[in-house]
């Protein structure tokens, strides 16, 4: 039921910026489309975890991580820069491959669906969020909107919460302990944490 109700909100997201799209077409807002059609997709389909995290703080910091950047928009009058657009391609690149490494193991809350150490995440420990902050950035720095610039400052704190709250969370399982200390940064910002 939480896999429908994930998908759900993914198909929300996917459908008003389809709408946006559809009034006018930038590679921008498709980008997002597409990278956020394939997370809706792997919420159908993920595999139920061994444990997850009950914790309201971890529950809250993740909706508001995760939901915020779906509240992002196409601004009308935005304009697509071609390097920004390359900048937006590169980052959805980073999230799609290590979706496709997370693959059924890809959740929201901080869960164990086993550890994966490979793929992306044999080079750092968050590739999603890696991807992510430079899709959404952007994609926003794109579509510049007061409405967008708040959703963005909502989801760069949050997330950056979340990444801590799922690290403290795995760090109970000792295999997770040993990739942290293989994989050393947690987001290529560039090296910096």
């Amino acid at each position: 039921m939480s896999n429908l109700a994930l998908a759900f909100c993914y198909f929300f997201f996917v459908t008003v910026n389809l709408i946006v799209l559809l009034t006018e077409f930038r590679y921008s807002i498709l980008l997002l489309l597409i990278f956020n059609t394939a997370i809706l997709i792997l919420a159908i389909i993920r595999r139920t975890p061994n444990i997850f995290s009950v914790s309201p703080y971890d529950w809250v910091i993740t909706m508001i991580g995760t939901f915020s950047p779906l509240l992002l928009i196409g601004a009308e009058g935005g304009s697509d820069s071609y390097v920004l657009i390359a900048l937006q391609s590169f980052g959805v690149l980073i999230s799609f491959a290590g979706l496709m490494s997370l693959n059924r193991s890809f959740g929201l809350v901080p869960a164990n669906r086993g550890i994966v150490s490979t793929g992306m995440y044999s080079i750092v420990r968050h590739p999603l969020y890696t991807g992510y902050i430079i899709s959404i950035s952007s994609f926003v720095l794109q579509n510049l909107s007061l409405h967008n610039a708040i959703f963005f400052t909502l989801f760069v704190a949050f997330e950056s919460l979340r990444l801590l709250a799922e690290e403290r969370f795995l760090s109970q399982d000792a295999e997770y302990v040993e990739y942290m200390k293989k994989t050393r940064w947690r987001v290529v910002l560039p090296f910096i944490w």
